[in-house]
């Protein structure tokens, strides 16, 4: 796997993974797989239930993420400045009550 680059460069290299704005990607795993929200009427009234998705997306302000469909994990684009591994686990964790798993992405492949 190639090593992180951030910054401008005019050598392409393949195999590089590169950023050209501080940026970071990170792949998060909870210990328990984290729940959607939900709606529902009771009496004419709705009821929203906010799952521990949408409490992490809302604490953590990304800028782009992807939840997999049965929660086991969660991808985030954010601010490089702001976020390091460490901050985002604490807040999973706090959110979640797990003991999650977080990891700066350095590649598109899987």
């Amino acid at each position: 796997m190639a090593g992180r680059n951030n910054g401008r460069s005019n050598l392409v290299a393949l195999g590089d993974f590169r950023s050209n704005a501080q940026i970071a990607m990170y792949k998060i795993t909870p210990a328990v797989a984290l729940t959607a929200s939900t709606r529902a009427t009771v009496d004419g009234e709705e009821i929203k239930t906010v799952g521990t998705a949408e409490q992490v997306i809302t604490e953590l302000a990304p800028l782009m993420y992807e939840v997999k469909s049965d929660g086991s994990i969660l991808y985030v684009t954010v601010d490089g400045h702001a976020w390091s591994a460490a901050a985002i686990e604490r807040l999973v964790e706090n959110v979640t009550g797990g003991n999650d798993t977080v990891a700066l992405i350095e590649t598109f492949e899987n």
